[in-house]
């Protein structure tokens, strides 16, 4: 958070309507831009279940403090939903999503291609009325709630980091920004 305090502040207009002041987080987007483009400097990475930004820097880093690099690179600006839960976080979620619902319930139909099929578009190529018939002919596979929140969530685990041999040239280019 130190990193922040020089960038200034920005009111910024929640959906109620309300205000609150924020750190003006543009400020870094000329030095994001390079370090983004630059792909000998970066590393990919896989999040580990439960594992949040501030771990990742402490055991990649050596400090927490550098936390928010990870979120700048990977562009995540809505933390809530661009970061990948936990299991926990995750049956949480689904069960608020879909309250009425069982997470083994169907969530869509898959052709054998692993593309979303659509039955009513089927039903018209096969001349057929049965769901049934219109799934076993077109070779359909059932995909419930969870498996598909969970491939979602784990779509968001795969991410890069600014390589720790850099992160201190990346530390000196934000300090002289900041100065000027």
């Amino acid at each position: 958070m130190a990193y922040f305090v020089q960038m200034g502040n920005v009111w910024f207009t929640l959906e109620d309507g309300s205000k609150v002041l924020i750190n003006d987080i543009t400020t870094f987007a000329r030095i994001e831009e390079r370090w983004n483009k630059d792909a000998r400097v970066q590393m990919t990475y896989k999040i580990k279940d439960g594992e949040l930004p501030h771990m990742i820097s402490n055991r990649l880093y050596g400090s927490v403090e550098y936390w928010w690099t990870i979120l700048k690179l990977n562009n995540i600006f809505d933390y809530d939903n661009q970061w990948p839960r936990s299991t926990k976080q995750l049956y949480e979620y689904i069960e608020r999503k879909y309250p009425e619902q069982d997470r083994s319930d169907l969530h869509h139909y898959i052709d054998p291609n692993g593309l979303v099929a659509d039955l009513i578009s089927l039903r018209i190529e096969y001349d057929l009325t049965d769901d049934a018939e219109v799934i076993d002919r077109a070779g359909l596979e059932k995909v419930s709630i969870e498996e598909y929140e969970m491939a979602v969530n784990e779509l968001k685990r795969d991410i890069i980091l600014i390589d720790p041999d850099y992160i201190g040239s990346v530390q000196t280019e934000y300090d002289k920004a900041m100065e000027t």
